[in-house]
């Protein structure tokens, strides 16, 4: 599934039914799809079939019991013909109910995507049958309001899963192709007003899901692109199409003007190619408030100051002169996932009519080799004024984004997230399933990490302390630009924090959650779109 951001034949309903037989009549015909989400207690009752006929009910019964369908996470369970006009049943296990959280949900839905039967994957929609009075959602025991909230999570996470755990990158195959899962309608059992769900609130979840799953599709599409096709130069030009297609304000920096800005690390990392280096800004600015205006200091108060999220953009990253391994190396054209999930937030809080002023800021520059590359012991005069002796050009997003957080000093932020691809080293130490984070304030990264337990993207922060401030120092500049192998996702973000000094920032270093090795959950392999939904729960909620 990919197009560019938006979904293609994927879309999500809502329709609330209160007797038995209301799916038989939605699913109409002999192609009709039912996905009944499972909880582990109810593997033996399955509550979510009573929309179903009793003959219906009764062949999906027993076929679970036949396959030893427990509802573990993540299990599925395929009948076919079980009656009723519906050709197939996909039964989908949650876990228990004191584990099933939103981020479950979604996950167990990703799988359920990915393994609808051929046969059906054409059809018009598959409908998710929802139990209201037994949700599987954790807090069962929760009634009115909290309970709709819930329920309303739970269908968001589930759209999201859907959508996502569908995704693949195929626009560069020729031939044949598997067609796209089904569009989403959501039978609600018990779901009018009168109970005290809103089919309207529901409807705005779901629409949620579609736009920030959307943003997420266009992440991955992005950093699964090959670097002829995106770098520096069309990056921008994707970056201003989107601008005007969603009304965010977007001004983009080319090379004349990174000079001007004093860019000496954007520069310096991106002379070495034969495509220009850029900068972009994008800016959600509702109300209509002026940037301009904004910019200058003291002309805003407090609550009008922007949330500044800044995306590293290296749009192929070969090293350098300290070349990387051949190895491996074509996976570096998704090195610019940070400012791939910066642009797509963006574009997904215009979607969904963000109240807050957002700004984003993309540093872009391909790390080529060649006679203009910068070398080992080169110096460089950042945007701050401070000079940097490289050591390593191997560590050069790094370069890139301390001229970018000085520029988004300057935007007198309320907070700053960076979003990088920075480090192997937090790899190393985190995997692919968690986040690295760091901060120089402690509400900060109370805020965000907020932001990334309701999104369901992991993080762990790591001790960003004073001591490790000694491995940068140089004897020929302010700093250099890498401390080594120990400790080197805090040195690379002890770098950072000598350029954001007096603004609440938090570091992402998303180098390990950016490329999944292999399909799990909702997410297939390669890019996987990290951080558009945390960014964007932070913007929302945060």
């Amino acid at each position: 599934m990919e197009a560019g951001g938006e979904i293609s034949r994927v879309k999500v309903t809502l329709a609330s039914g209160k007797s038995a037989g209301s799916a038989g009549r939605r699913v109409k015909g002999r192609n009709g799809l039912v996905v009944v989400p499972v909880v582990a207690e109810d593997a033996r009752t399955l509550p979510g079939a009573a929309f179903l006929g009793k003959a219906a009910r009764d062949r999906i019964a027993g076929a679970a019991r036949a396959e030893g369908f427990r509802a573990k996470h993540g299990q599925l369970l395929t009948v076919h013909d079980p009656g009723d006009a519906v050709s197939c049943a996909l039964l989908v296990g949650l876990g228990s109910r004191e584990s099933c959280s939103e981020d479950r949900v979604r996950a167990a839905m990703g799988v359920a995507a990915r393994r609808v039967p051929e046969g059906f994957r054409d059809r018009k929609k598959a409908v998710l049958l929802v139990d209201r009075a037994r949700e599987p959602w954790r807090g069962g025991a929760r009634k009115g309001k909290a309970r709709d909230e819930a329920v309303g999570r739970f269908l968001q996470a589930a759209a999201e899963g859907w959508l996502l755990g569908d995704y693949s990158h195929t626009r560069h195959r020729t031939g044949s192709h598997r067609s796209p899962v089904p569009s989403l309608e959501v039978l609600l059992k018990g779901g009018d007003a009168r109970r005290g769900t809103s089919p309207a609130a529901l409807r705005s979840s779901l629409r949620a899901a579609e736009v920030i799953a959307g943003g997420v599709i266009l992440a991955r599409d992005l950093a699964n692109e090959p670097a002829n096709e995106i770098n520096p130069v069309t990056l921008a030009g994707r970056a201003r199409s989107l601008a005007r297609s969603t009304g965010l304000k977007c001004r983009i920096l080319d090379e004349a003007a990174i000079r001007r800005e004093r860019m000496g690390g954007l520069i310096g990392v991106g002379q070495g190619s034969d495509v220009p280096p850029r900068f972009i800004v994008l800016e959600h600015a509702p109300g209509g408030s002026r940037s301009k205006k904004a910019s200058k200091k003291g002309s805003r108060s407090k609550r009008d100051a922007p949330l500044v999220f800044v995306g590293k953009a290296v749009t192929f990253d070969s090293g350098g002169i300290s070349i990387k391994p051949a190895k491996g190396m074509e996976e570096m054209k998704a090195d610019m996932s940070g400012g791939a999930a910066v642009i797509a937030a963006l574009a997904v809080l215009a979607k969904l009519g963000a109240p807050r002023r957002v700004i984003g800021l993309v540093p872009c520059a391909e790390n080529m080799i060649s006679g203009r590359a910068t070398r080992p012991g080169d110096v460089l005069e950042t945007r701050s004024g401070i000079t940097v002796e490289v050591v390593n050009t191997d560590a050069e997003g790094r370069l890139i984004l301390a001229d970018a957080l000085d520029y988004a000093r300057g935007l007198e932020p309320s907070l700053v997230v960076d979003l990088a691809t920075l480090t192997g080293a937090c790899v190393v130490a985190l995997g692919h399933h968690v986040a690295g984070a760091m901060t120089n304030d402690r509400a900060a990264i109370e805020t965000v990490k907020r932001a990334a337990g309701a999104s369901g993207e992991r993080i762990w922060e790591l001790p960003l302390l004073p001591d490790y401030e000694e491995a940068l120092k140089s004897d020929v500049a302010d700093l250099k630009n890498s401390g080594g192998r120990a400790a080197g996702a805090i040195t690379a973000a002890a770098f950072l924090a000598r350029f954001i000094e007096g603004v609440p920032w938090v570091h992402l270093d998303i180098a390990g959650t950016a490329w999944n090795p292999r399909a799990r959950g909702y997410l297939n392999r390669g890019a996987t779109g990290a951080g558009v939904r945390m960014l964007v729960e932070l913007a929302l909620g945060g």
